[in-house]
């Protein structure tokens, strides 16, 4: 096979390969909103909710427990998860 057959080929699979990429986008973005649905519906057993001198979101799952930001609820959703 010559070099301009082999570049005729690999021109004739972009149509092909865009539609892996699109696919593969696709299923990137419905497992990353599971995972957004997931953690949102997670956070709800974290009910009472205060701000920091930072504006940072606490969590705290009553007044007598011990609170969280949500960067750390994410960071353990992940590792539950």
């Amino acid at each position: 096979m010559t070099l301009k057959d082999k570049l005729q080929v690999e021109i004739m699979d972009l149509p092909i390969m865009d539609e892996v990429i699109d696919d593969i986008g696709t299923n990137l973005e419905y497992v990353a909103d599971n995972f957004a649905i997931g953690f949102a519906e997670w956070c709800t057993r974290y009910h009472d909710k205060n701000r920091n001198v930072n504006g940072e979101m606490l969590h705290a799952k009553s007044k007598y427990d011990e609170t969280y930001l949500t960067k750390e609820l994410l960071e353990i959703y992940k590792k539950e998860r």
